[in-house]
């Protein structure tokens, strides 16, 4: 909480909140495993995103923007934090790191008492989170999606929270989402839903965000502004696309040249794809972008676009890359793998610390701080959006 001397105290040790129903609400949407090449305004001539795009041009569009880990759940600690990983501990990442190259990866870790690797959760005793700053300072707080880190978002700050996991990853983006006796208990509050057989993820949590901002926009809730997290468990494997957007992309990838797909490298260890072929991420990530869209017609159609702050960012680089005897691997059958996407002519992708692994889209629209440019080279990290948030919101 030391690390946080922005969240201000009054003299007699309450939270500044004056004039809170004046500020800005922020929305922070959390993409899982999207590269930084995946984008149409970061360059992709394969995938479709004009909501995003759109917000980009909107907004300022950062291309040196870091992520703080090349892993998920540190990344999020860093995100969430504001704090190094480093700092909570993690030289069991280091396995991981082995695996896919880095051979000196347990030397470089060292040893640390605390390990979020093998605790998989945000230690409350160490981290002040964004959730806890903005419910501090007045706000409504909603979590929903992926969370990954242990102890549900509602003891880090959060009022209400939907969707979360303990784990990083879901075995179905279609409902029921879990196999019948895998993680179970894990998706909480699902079992107390009625939700259709086959409801895509992206859509659901989308709904249930809408629906929230719904409710703090309540004639009881309205005079304080809201912070809402949208984290999609999108783009992350199992890559399952919706239905309605695979055909566009079949028929994209039929046009394309011998020259132009199933392009592959090897790199040390791993394979590495440097070509956007895939159909299925495709339509995931035309979900996502979707997803986007309807957020910010709700903004328009309840007034609020010009009083709302949407931050737009991945946990870390696209996964391009998988170990060379990945299912074993071989020249005939490589095009069969489930290999996501290309972060070329950038290195490497998620796990690794080259470019590829460590590179991320962010973008961030502030109607009220909003000057003539659109476009950062500006360098930031994963930990840099705590503050930020924080400054955008005038807290």
């Amino acid at each position: 909480k030391k690390h946080h001397a922005a969240i201000a105290k009054t003299s007699d040790g309450r939270s500044k909140i004056d004039e809170v129903s004046k500020r800005q609400n922020v929305i922070l949407i959390l993409i899982d495993d999207l590269g930084i090449k995946d984008l149409g305004c970061y360059g992709s001539k394969f995938y479709e995103t004009p909501n995003i795009d759109t917000l980009s041009a909107e907004g300022v569009k950062f291309v040196n923007a870091y992520a703080a880990h090349p892993m998920c759940l540190p990344s999020r600690v860093a995100l969430l934090s504001g704090v190094y990983p480093a700092r909570f501990g993690q030289n069991d990442g280091a396995k991981e790191f082995e695996k896919h190259g880095h051979l000196k990866a347990k030397k470089c870790f060292g040893k640390f008492g605390a390990n979020i690797f093998s605790e998989m959760k945000l230690p409350t005793n160490q981290a002040f989170t964004l959730g806890e700053a903005f419910k501090e300072h007045g706000y409504h707080t909603a979590w929903l999606g992926k969370w990954h880190l242990g102890r549900t978002p509602t003891e880090h700050g959060f009022d209400s929270a939907f969707g979360h996991t303990t784990i990083g990853s879901i075995q179905s983006h279609f409902a029921p989402y879990f196999r019948p006796g895998h993680y179970k208990n894990d998706l909480w509050d699902l079992e107390k839903e009625d939700i259709k057989k086959g409801t895509y993820m992206a859509d659901l949590l989308t709904t249930k965000t809408i629906d929230a901002m719904t409710d703090f926009r309540s004639e009881q809730k309205k005079e304080k502004p809201f912070f809402v997290v949208l984290s999609h468990y999108a783009v992350h494997s199992p890559l399952e696309g919706p239905k309605q957007f695979r055909g566009t992309f079949e028929k994209k990838l039929t046009g394309m040249s011998p020259q132009q797909k199933y392009r592959f490298d090897f790199d040390r260890k791993a394979v590495c794809k440097i070509s956007q072929d895939n159909t299925e991420y495709a339509a995931m990530l035309k979900s996502v972008d979707e997803s986007v869209g309807r957020v910010r017609a709700y903004l328009q159609a309840e007034g609020l676009q010009e009083s709302t702050t949407i931050v737009f960012t991945s946990d870390n680089g696209g996964e391009s890359t998988k170990p060379k005897d990945y299912r074993k691997m071989s020249p005939k059958n490589i095009v069969k793998t489930e290999i996501n996407t290309s972060n070329s002519p950038y290195r490497g992708g998620k796990y690794w610390l080259y470019e590829g692994g460590i590179r991320v889209p962010l973008i961030i629209y502030s109607a009220n701080k909003q000057k003539s440019r659109h476009f950062t080279r500006f360098r930031s990290i994963g930990m840099d959006i705590y503050p930020t948030l924080l400054d955008l919101a005038g807290l």
